[in-house]
């Protein structure tokens, strides 16, 4: 943006563009040029401005106020909509966070989903599906893996369950398998694959 740009709205301090000044223009960016890094996740995937957001900076500020603070940043409550009167608002990082979580955008069986939705529809609990997604699982692992107890899944012989899953189904003692993995630091697939009697350096199972 030029100056004489910053300086008609009239919101220039010593030269320096307010931070909400700095924030419409750079939802402009995200929301309009390709050559934006962030396009591909804002305009690149349909999400656009209010044309009278983006036409005038000074019906932006009158729409979203000030930012109260220096932890706020400008959230979007349907992150399906843009940028437009009524969908935003100023949110700390716990904030931000929590919400971002909860309006989480998840494609399953070729369809979008806000994972809060997605979660009552299959009846699945929100929680156990956003550790799930964040652990790294595949919409359709996260949405269809059985519930087992503990959080995290180790992948073997085109299966996946937790510890103690495969504690029972391989015959191991559990406690083998915890010292082969946390202590003694073997791939999953040698502490999976090894007969329970195994021992590794030191001796122990």
């Amino acid at each position: 943006m030029h100056r004489k740009k910053d300086e008609h709205h009239g919101l220039t301090r010593n030269d320096r563009q307010t931070p909400e000044y700095r924030i419409w223009a750079q939802i402009i960016q995200r929301c309009l040029n390709p050559k934006c890094v962030k396009y591909p996740l804002y305009g690149g995937r349909g999400v656009k401005m209010a044309p009278v957001w983006r036409n005038s900076f000074t019906r932006f500020l009158k729409d979203v106020g000030k930012r109260p603070s220096k932890k706020h940043s400008l959230g979007r409550l349907d992150p399906r909509m843009g940028y437009c009167s009524g969908n935003v608002q100023w949110m700390d990082r716990k904030e931000l966070a929590r919400h971002t979580t909860r309006n989480r955008i998840v494609r399953y069986e070729d369809k979008d989903y806000v994972l809060a939705e997605l979660a009552e529809k299959m009846g699945i609990d929100r929680k156990r599906l956003q550790d799930r997604l964040v652990s790294g699982f595949h919409p359709k692992e996260a949405v269809e893996l059985p519930v087992e107890g503990g959080q995290d899944y180790y992948t073997y012989n085109g299966e996946k369950h937790n510890l103690g899953v495969w504690a029972r189904k391989l015959k191991i003692p559990y406690g083998t398998l915890y010292s082969r993995i946390f202590k003694m630091h073997w791939t999953i697939e040698m502490a999976l694959s090894a007969p329970a009697h195994e021992k590794g350096k030191g001796g122990v199972p």
